[in-house]
């Protein structure tokens, strides 16, 4: 069974791991998630993700699989074949170096810094600071998805649904140095608060939203 741990556009998350029956392998997309909270990784088969938005540069794709699932195939591609890859030691052909030299350094410097769950702690806090002025400002700001699923690396909001007030929002957030906040069609604006924002940009938006509320509402 195959699920996305993390969705971006309207901002879900999964709270916990799915259950499978014994005989069925769990593969799990954390691309948006990865390196943000700890995870039982003894519950899935295979997890992969890419390193762009939590834990380096586009360009790499970390791929964690259990090794008693890999059975003998012909039929798959070298490059995609994950036991050709692992008598190879993941150097199958030749990787994109300087992507993987930043992933090695970060990975470093999180285990400095507390690890996993240091950066679980902060992340809920990011996450848990912008929600809490959207569940407070009595329908200025609203965010649609069950509070239980919101997602700690995209909060999405709507201003009033007003399109004209949404964009009011973003051209006074660039006058802040906030930019980059728009959402997807229909959706109104989207912070994305990855592990490579810090907790003081956070609090600039936070702040941010407070003011807007009280000029405009």
């Amino acid at each position: 069974m195959y699920y996305v741990d993390n969705e971006t556009i309207d901002g879900i998350e999964f709270p916990y791991i799915p259950k499978t029956p014994k005989n069925m392998n769990l593969v799990c997309d954390m691309t948006s998630n990865i390196a943000t909270r700890t995870f039982n990784m003894k519950k899935f088969g295979i997890v992969f993700a890419s390193a762009q938005k939590n834990i380096g540069p586009a360009g790499v794709t970390i791929v964690i699989v259990k090794k008693d699932i890999i059975k003998e195939r012909n039929d798959i591609p070298e490059v995609a074949n994950y036991r050709k890859l692992i008598e190879k030691n993941s150097l199958l052909n030749t990787g994109p170096t300087f992507p993987i030299f930043i992933v090695k350094e970060f990975t470093k410097f999180l285990v400095q810094t507390g690890g996993i769950k240091a950066w679980e702690n902060m992340n809920q806090e990011k996450a848990q600071m912008l929600y809490e002025i959207i569940d407070e400002s009595k329908g200025f700001y609203t965010n649609k998805v069950f509070a239980p699923h919101r997602s700690r690396m995209n909060v999405t909001f709507r201003c009033r649904k007003d399109p004209g007030m949404e964009f009011l929002f973003l051209r006074e957030a660039e006058n802040f140095c906030l930019v980059d906040l728009k959402g997807y069609s229909g959706i109104g604006i989207r912070a994305s608060i990855y592990n490579g924002v810090a907790f003081n940009a956070v609090k600039r938006l936070a702040n941010f939203m407070i003011w807007f509320k009280k000029n405009y509402n």
